[in-house]
């Protein structure tokens, strides 16, 4: 019982590892990795993207179109809290705290 507890735990922990460790290794990431990545919910995301707050891509039309998000972007965007214009220099800084 208690073994059977641990490793279910120990399985658990393994996963959200596993999940980081793509999240952060994944150059495009869907909404919900975005969330995930930004640890906030998916609502707040698409909140971000409605009011243009928040570097995006969509791929596709209408019901089939896709929101796509680029790592890079999004760490410039925490950095400097913009979505685009970054100069050559800040992106040589960012890359040194990335």
């Amino acid at each position: 019982m208690i073994v059977d507890d641990l490793l279910r735990q120990l399985i658990n922990e393994i996963q959200e590892l596993k999940n980081s460790i793509m999240i952060t290794t994944l150059p495009w990431l869907d909404i919900q990795q975005t969330a995930d990545y930004l640890h906030l919910s998916t609502h707040t995301v698409y909140k971000l993207v409605s009011r243009g707050e928040i570097p995006f891509k969509k791929i596709g039309n209408g019901q089939k179109a896709k929101l796509i998000f680029a790592r890079k972007k999004l760490d410039l965007w925490l950095i400097y809290g913009k979505t685009s214009g970054f100069t050559k220099r800040e992106k040589e800084i960012a890359e040194t705290w990335i």
